[in-house]
């Protein structure tokens, strides 16, 4: 048994080791031959003793790599950069919606011949609106 095995032949293995393994079989054998109830006592208590290890025992968890927090950090903020990205071409949109009203309505008041004092205030509050929304979207242009 401690003398080292040269041979990779796994049958000159099984002649060392196969008979340690019946040499221990025949010793459980007959250890519970003779003693049947205290065999039987320490199988019950080798049963309850692992339910409650199970039960009380955290399992052990291994401690998470930083690469692996970093990776569930990208995932969970996915959907946030492409919430705002919807948000902002959304914002775009309805900027250009209400730029295209008040240009048709600037239209529809320079076609006149004569102005009224409100056209004339509409003209002025429009021209303000435009100036804000250039001046609040000076880098949009990004394409």
């Amino acid at each position: 048994m401690f003398q080292k095995t040269h041979s990779n032949n796994p049958s000159e293995i099984k002649k060392d080791i196969g008979t340690l393994y019946q040499k221990v079989r025949k010793s459980l054998n007959l250890m519970m031959v003779r003693y049947p109830r205290q065999s039987f006592g320490i199988m019950v208590a080798t049963l309850i003793l692992s339910a409650l290890l199970a039960l009380y025992i955290p399992p052990f968890t291994q401690p998470k790599l930083q690469e692996d927090i970093r990776l569930l950090d990208e995932v969970n903020n996915l959907g946030s950069g492409m919430a705002d990205e919807v948000s902002a071409l959304y914002k775009i949109g309805r900027g250009a919606k209400k730029v295209g009203q008040l240009k048709e309505e600037v239209e529809r008041i320079i076609a006149k011949e004569k102005i009224s004092l409100e056209d004339s205030i509409f003209l002025e509050n429009a021209i303000l609106q435009l100036q804000q929304f250039h001046e609040s979207n000076p880098g949009n242009h990004e394409d």
